[in-house]
């Protein structure tokens, strides 16, 4: 059974209806019984674009408040959809976890730091409406890959360090987050030859790495690295020709450097995408995770 709930224009499913609805290219999926579907939660709008989530929690207040892990889709920050993630969000959710996709301005009309922003009001969002949503505030943990890894990993160093523009969403809510899990993100070597000829790194930078050293700079995760930064799981592959293996080797010992609490995983013959190859991967980031949030139970789950 589902319960799902979207827009005004949308249509609430529950008891007898439909598991499924389609908005265009959306189709809801099935989550745990109890749980509801929420799409295109509506945040807040800048520069007039509205910005929303698609969220899984409970119908009904559980014993307690649950973790919230909020997935960040890749796409070379200039294309990807929260909307497609449906299916991770409800397994997500069997886990035990609140589950979340964010959304997040795109480039090329958006270039640096319009991502991180939307990320970091998303993250206020969840910590405003903890209540609402069975949401506890201080367990929000966040899973990107690639360009969703890299946002995942500045949204976990740089809250504490740069004065991002808050737009008026939600500025009473601090940003910190209790873990990132990131996959493959490109989270140091902004000003070397390999983001000089990415395209999407200079569309998302608004320029070339040599013209802008101050925002290259502020834009990598690893420029803001210190002992307050919470827990990290890193994976990357070592036959990776799209996001180099050594700048995550770079930012993992930046971490250590720093005293923090960091887990990494290289995947031998791995190239970006892990998972296809490695499905393994993601089972250590589970553990990682459940360690942290469920450190009393061997296997959370709804069901």
């Amino acid at each position: 059974m589902i319960r799902y709930l979207a827009r005004f224009t949308s249509t609430l499913f529950i008891l007898g209806f439909p598991a499924v609805q389609m908005l265009g290219e959306f189709k809801a999926p099935e989550v745990p019984d109890g749980w509801v579907y929420y799409h295109d939660l509506e945040i807040g709008t800048v520069d007039g674009v509205t910005l929303s989530m698609e969220l899984v929690a409970p119908g009904e207040a559980p014993d307690g408040p649950l973790p919230v892990i909020a997935y960040i889709h890749g796409g070379g920050w200039n294309h990807g959809s929260k909307d497609v993630h449906g299916k991770r969000l409800a397994g997500i959710a069997r886990r035990g976890y609140i589950a979340a996709s964010l959304m997040y301005r795109l480039t090329p009309q958006h270039a640096y730091p319009a991502q991180i922003e939307d990320i970091l009001a998303a993250i206020r969002f969840l910590k405003a409406n903890a209540a609402t949503y069975h949401i506890a505030p201080d367990r929000i943990n966040l899973w990107g890959s690639s360009a969703g890894g890299h946002l995942a990993s500045l949204a976990g160093t740089a809250a504490n360090d740069v004065h991002y523009n808050k737009h008026g969403i939600r500025e009473d809510q601090t940003e910190s987050v209790f873990s990132v899990v990131d996959f493959s993100g490109p989270n140091c070597g902004f000003l070397s030859s390999f983001a000089a000829r990415s395209s999407s790194m200079r569309a998302f930078l608004g320029g070339f790495p040599s013209d802008k050293p101050d925002v290259a700079t502020e834009a990598m995760p690893i420029t803001h690295v210190d002992a307050d930064d919470p827990p990290f799981f890193v994976a990357h592959g070592t036959d990776d020709r799209t996001v180099p293996i050594q700048l995550s080797r770079q930012f993992v010992e930046a971490l250590l450097k720093a005293g923090g609490q960091v887990t990494y995983h290289e995947f031998e013959g791995a190239g970006h995408n892990i998972t296809a190859t490695h499905p393994e991967a993601q089972e250590m980031a589970w553990e990682f995770l459940r360690k942290l949030n469920f450190p009393d139970k061997e296997t959370p789950g709804t069901e």
